[in-house]
């Protein structure tokens, strides 16, 4: 309730159409890149060529998280752009700027899913040839990392790690204004990557759709 009062402070809305357990929907917001925390450790790989086959796959794996983050993040600018586009008139130079930003926007966001894609079908091939060998690959996602070591790295910056549960879909976080990367939690409260960059700026009302992960 005192920080709702706060100049400083601002209101972040998360939407959110995961079919998780609702017992593991916690929104987390973090205020600093938790891509920057250590990995938790891997379980023992096969030695040789097929060990180096199963690391290259969970190098890709990550990868195609974070072009996947990417490829969310702008197409929802360019959804952003187009509605702004609707009540224009299509024969002014405003349209025509609006129009040419948009389109600039979604060719992005076409390039980044294509190469999400290519990275994908990489992991599947590897997935395919690999087997039994990529188990590793499901028990430890590398698109993951432990709740303790955020609130650890947390504790390092001095800044507090802010949390709300998911109701029906939602929650509300009230935040200082600034930087912070939300992310979500999965089973066990591990932290699930990469995490959504917001600027808030004081007094604001902001809403964030995070794409389900599950």
């Amino acid at each position: 309730m005192l920080a709702a009062c706060e100049p400083a402070s601002a209101m972040l809305v998360v939407l959110s159409d995961s079919r998780a357990d609702p017992a593991s929907l916690v929104v987390v917001a973090l205020p600093f890149d938790p891509a920057g925390l250590p990995s938790p450790p891997l379980p023992p790989l096969p030695e040789g060529p097929r060990g180096d086959s199963v690391r290259l796959a969970l190098a890709l794996h990550d990868s195609a998280a974070l072009l996947d983050a990417d490829f969310q993040r702008s197409r929802a600018a360019a959804n952003d752009a187009a509605r702004t586009l609707l009540p224009l008139d299509r024969y002014t130079a405003a349209y025509a700027k609006g129009f040419a930003a948009w389109s600039e926007t979604a060719s992005a966001a076409e390039r980044t899913r294509e190469a999400r894609d290519r990275v994908r079908r990489r992991v599947a091939a590897l997935r395919e040839r690999l087997g039994d060998a990529l188990s590793s690959l499901e028990a430890h996602p590398p698109a993951t990392r432990p709740r303790a070591t955020a609130d650890s790295a947390a504790r390092h910056f001095d800044r507090a790690i802010v949390e709300s549960a998911l109701t029906d879909g939602s929650a509300t976080l009230t935040l200082p204004s600034g930087a912070w990367w939300i992310a979500t939690t999965g089973p066990g409260g591990a932290l699930q990557l990469p995490a959504t960059t917001v600027e808030l700026q004081p007094g604001a009302r902001d809403t964030l759709r995070l794409r389900a992960r599950d």
